[in-house]
This record gives structure tokens, sequence and C-alpha cells, in this order.
């Protein structure tokens, strides 16, 4: 009998397949990191993501998330700032930023930087809900309302539109508007079945309408 030659050959990767899978798994690690509050190991995952895709915009968007989660202000806004240099288009930057602005009191860039996330996707519901919770921190509660029924003509059953803006109402003095649209907000909720899904929200809602009713 003749033997039998092993065959079997090493698998080997193409540089450019290997660096996707690194890239990958730096990325997935990041997340991790996030997630656990390891925010100096999130920050090493992603200079090396950086290093690896130099010219991918979200990296650095990224890096500025991770920044936000330490409060560091400056040093997210830097990185959001390198993300939109790469990419103009990057409708995530521009909310990221803007928090980034709102918490250091500067409400006319936070503003502009919500305008021009919602001209990017106009359909967009995340830009429209923050910007109006900031104008109605600086009590503009006409411009508060106005974002978010904006939101509501494309997602007309959003529950968070509706307890933001009742919310707004709220704070205004419009008890009966407001308790509308609390209740309103509650029916979307259980009707979604977000009500456990959801609790921040519910639990939002919940306190609110006892100050409501408190009053």
């Amino acid at each position: 009998m003749l033997a039998h030659e092993n065959t079997s050959t090493r698998v080997r990767i193409c540089p450019q397949r290997r660096e996707q899978l690194l890239s990958k798994m730096l990325f997935q690690q990041a997340k991790g990191a996030m997630r656990l509050g390891e925010y100096e190991l999130a920050l090493n995952c992603l200079e090396r993501l950086i290093d690896i895709e130099p010219k991918q915009a979200k990296h650095y968007s990224n890096r500025g998330i991770v920044h936000q989660y330490q409060r560091q202000w400056a040093a997210a806004i830097a990185a959001h700032n390198q993300a939109l240099a790469l990419d103009r288009t990057l409708e995530s930057a521009y909310i990221n930023r803007a928090k980034c602005y709102t918490a250091q009191g500067d409400w006319f860039s936070a503003i502009n930087d919500y305008d021009r996330a919602i001209d990017i996707n106009p359909t967009g519901i995340s830009a429209r809900i923050l910007q109006g919770m900031l104008f109605r921190q600086i009590r503009a509660y006409e411009d508060a309302i106005v974002c978010f029924e904006l939101g509501m003509a494309f997602e007309p059953g959003h529950p968070r539109l509706y307890a933001e803006r009742g919310r707004t109402h709220h704070l205004r003095g419009h008890w009966n508007w407001a308790m509308g649209d609390y209740r309103r907000a509650m029916e979307l909720l259980k009707s979604l079945n977000c009500d456990r899904t959801s609790p921040k929200i519910a639990g939002l809602i919940a306190t609110w309408v006892h100050e409501l009713n408190a009053a």
C-alpha cells in the first residue's frame, strides 16, 4: 500500500484581509471597553484603528465619543473636527459635536451643528429631538415645539417626540396639553411594546406626570 501523503496546507490570509479582520477586532474591543467604562483601553484600540485606517472618519468620531464619556469636551470636539475634515456628511459627528458644545454652554454652535445634521438627514429624528431639548433648556419653548412637531411629520408614532413636546408644554404652564402628550407617549410605548424595553423614557414620563399631578 502506498503511504498517504499529508497534503494539508496552512491557510494564508492576504495582508488586506488581515487588516480588515484586525480592524473589526479592534472596533469590537473598543466597543466592549466603552461599555465597561475602560476608556483608556477604548482609546488605545481606536488609536490602533486610526493607524490602520487613517482616512476612516468614523474612527475619529468614535474617539470623540470616548472623550465625551470622560467629559473631556475640548478633546472630543477636536476629534469630531478631524472626522468632519475627512467626511463633511458624517451626521453622527455633527450630533456629537453639538452635545459637546451644549456641555460647554456654547448654544449657538450646538444649534448650528444640529441644523447641519438635519440638512444631511432631514428625516432623522435624533438631531431634531436633541435640538428641541436644547431650545427648551434655554427656554426658547416655541422653537423647541417646532423641532418636535417637525419630527412628528416624519415619524408620527414616535413616543419620545410626544413626551418631549409634553415636557415643553409642562414647563410653559400649558398643563392640559402636557398631560395629553404624556398620555399619548405612554400609549405609543405600550402599543410598540416599548414600555419595558425603554424603561428610561417610561420612567421620565412617569416622573413628569407625578410632577404635574402634584402641582
